[in-house]
């Protein structure tokens, strides 16, 4: 059996099954990348994107011509000079815009976990899209080349390189451009990357960047693995080119090449699978297209009266007026409602500390250009700026409390303000109890006047009382705080997955878990890093399960929670949340709901399947009617809706129209 036979048999038969999970890898790759916003407009995932797309047409085009080649003897490139020209032009554009867009994804990701507000700025989607264009006309520009000088010699039948000069070009500046520059810079970013999100702070940040670290890392493995062996191949033949070799030496050499580019094909099939084992988010995403596609074609119609009291226990309503009936008919993506009235309720509570007395309606509707109330005058420390707000709070006064969070500072923004007032912190980074160490959330004890803080970066709670701080909790990864009507004080930990109460005045015990702490997964009994809990009249708890995508509220005395928003995978659809973040909720029991990834303020209804995007929801951008990894949420007495606008450094107002 001669190495000629063996190699023919495994180009045939191995080479058509990479083949054909390369297909299927790229294509999942595509649909994912290209289906889901918080993918699109992030650059890193768009240069994954892009890098799909010529993977797929490297392996639908290239590959498949080289196990017709070399597994079944069909080669049209020593019959059709066209063919020996395009084709050679074909693999090498192809090949190069993949491993280029695989560099520039590894370091756009340093630039996005820099520590930097310069080299931040460098990891902009906008920059992205010319940088894609400008890559694929350079390399295209560079392989006319090959269309000049590849040819097929009179008198032969091979397809090869016809002028001296580029055949001494082309083997080392494969070795350098193809097998070498691309793991060394991926190497080089990757680990620059992963060094700057030990360095972060901000869990909930840091979790997501660190697992597209993983998938740009992943993809250094797989150049290495795959492409590595072809460099060592091409650089054996440029020491040994001068050297005269026997007729079982060539056949070894024969051999050794056709089995380094098979190996090489791998790099263009493997990395969705790379991705399904390093990332969580990326198997999510997965499951969610999947999970649609098999629900796209379900219809159901439903009938049912709106004539219910739907509000929440507790609520004193003074006018409910409704006596029709709609008809619903729903699909994944669409929903018709006939309906001919609407209804409206006027409250009265004191519940939480995000809720006054105002006028609530189902049908409540805001302004879409936002009005900025406070920041928006770009990332800094300066009074009339912000770095990254988190939570935020409306005291009676009209002050919008914020907790600005990379400037370890609790700032207030009087009414009209153009500037904010330090009342908390900004003595520095630091563990001193006059200090900050990125505060996320607080709140107001409205009966002691104090400020309660959610001191995440020192692991502890903190209350500022009459300008003196004092420690409430110690040693607790708080992202979260809610008090509720009697004084009992909610604070959600990331690090044990769960959120306990303690009794005001009783902080000296370990409280008392009322959601989850019961491991990290996506059980109705667990949480997976909660961060903004919102607690209702009848002491429910309303949690942003963060990396489960989804909003779960929790009875009193519950064991388990139901799942209340979100719940269907990361994602962007409707029915979907991807990295929830604020939570509060209206006197009807409507969830307003944070959606940081998609860009987007979600309002769902308790029993429905799908959401509504109440703001936002137009791609991550700074204009007016953007957001940009939105945080916390508040209303005010009038029901206007504010948005911390966390990567624009800015809080936004909503305007009720409705």
């Amino acid at each position: 059996m001669s190495l000629l036979y063996i190699s023919q048999q495994l180009i045939r038969y191995l080479g058509s099954f990479i083949l054909i999970i390369g297909i299927v890898g790229d294509g999942i790759n595509i649909i994912v990348f290209s289906s889901i916003r918080n993918y699109r407009t992030n650059p890193c995932t768009f240069y994954f994107l892009v890098a799909a797309i010529f993977n797929f047409l490297y392996i639908a085009i290239c590959h498949s011509s080289r196990i017709v080649m070399n597994g079944f003897g069909y080669d049209l490139t020593r019959i059709s000079i066209s063919w020996c020209k395009i084709r050679w032009f074909i693999v090498y554009t192809l090949g190069l815009c993949t491993l280029t867009f695989s560099c520039l994804a590894t370091i756009d990701q340093y630039f996005a976990t820099s520590q930097s507000a310069y080299l931040r700025r460098l990891s902009n989607i906008k920059w992205a899209h010319r940088i894609t264009i400008i890559v694929i006309i350079i390399w295209c520009l560079h392989n006319i080349l090959l269309l000049l000088f590849y040819s097929i010699p009179s008198g032969t039948m091979a397809c090869t390189i016809t002028n001296s000069i580029f055949a001494a070009y082309i083997p080392p500046f494969y070795l350098i451009f193809v097998c070498t520059l691309p793991v060394i810079i991926m190497a080089l970013f990757g680990y620059l990357a992963y060094r700057n999100i030990q360095l972060t702070r901000a869990l909930s940040e840091q979790q997501a960047d660190r697992q597209l670290v993983k998938m740009t890392l992943i993809q250094v493995v797989l150049v290495a693995v795959c492409i590595g062996p072809s460099g060592i191949n091409n650089a054996y033949g440029l020491i040994t080119s001068g050297v005269s070799k026997g007729t079982n030496r060539l056949s070894i050499e024969d051999f050794t090449t056709s089995m380094v580019v098979l190996i090489s094909f791998l790099y263009f099939s493997g990395s969705c699978y790379m991705f399904l084992i390093s990332s969580s988010r990326f198997r999510e995403a997965v499951k969610g297209r999947i999970l649609f596609w098999l629900r796209s074609n379900q219809v159901v119609a439903v009938q049912q009266p709106i004539n219910e009291a739907e509000t929440t226990n507790n609520i004193t309503t003074s006018t409910i007026d409704a006596t029709t009936t709609k008809t619903t008919i729903r699909t994944t993506e669409t929903r018709i409602v006939i309906t001919s009235t609407t209804k409206t309720t006027t409250s009265t509570t004191s519940t939480n500390s995000h809720t006054t007395t105002m006028n609530v309606s189902k049908l409540n509707k805001w302004k879409q250009n936002a009005i900025t109330v406070a920041g928006g005058n770009g990332q800094g420390q300066k009074l009339n700026q912000l770095n990254r707000p988190d939570g935020i709070f409306f005291d009676k006064n009209k002050n919008i409390l914020i907790a600005d969070s990379l400037n370890h500072r609790i700032v207030a923004w009087k009414y009209n303000a153009k500037k904010g007032q330090i009342i908390a912190g900004g003595n520095g980074q630091g563990n001193r109890m006059d200090q900050l160490d990125w505060p996320v959330d607080l709140i107001v004890d409205q009966q002691t006047h104090s400020i309660i803080i959610a001191d995440f970066g020192n692991k502890r709670v903190i209350q500022w009382l009459n300008q003196k701080p004092h420690l409430l909790i110690d040693d607790i990864k708080c992202n979260g705080l809610a008090m509720d009507k009697h004084g009992f004080l909610y604070v959600s930990d990331a690090e044990k997955n769960e959120v306990r109460r303690w009794k005001m005045g009783e902080y000296n015990n370990e409280g008392i878990i009322v959601a989850g702490g019961n491991g990290t997964r996506n059980q109705l009994n667990q949480l997976s890093n909660p961060t903004y809990i919102f607690v209702d009249e009848d002491q429910s708890v309303y949690v942003s399960d963060y990396h489960n995508h989804r909003v779960m509220k929790w009875r009193k005395d519950a064991e388990e929670g139901t799942i209340v928003a979100g719940g269907n995978g990361e994602g962007a659809n409707l029915n979907q949340l991807c990295l929830p973040q604020g939570v509060i909720v209206d006197l009807l029991g409507q969830i307003y709901v944070a959606d940081q990834s998609n860009h987007r303020v979600m309002r769902w209804r308790e029993g429905k399947e799908e959401g509504e995007i109440v703001v936002g929801g137009n791609d991550g951008g700074s204009e007016s009617n953007q957001l940009n990894d939105p945080t916390g949420l508040s209303f005010d007495d009038e029901r206007n809706l504010y948005v911390a606008d966390w990567r624009n450094h800015r809080i936004q107002k909503y305007e009720i129209i409705l």
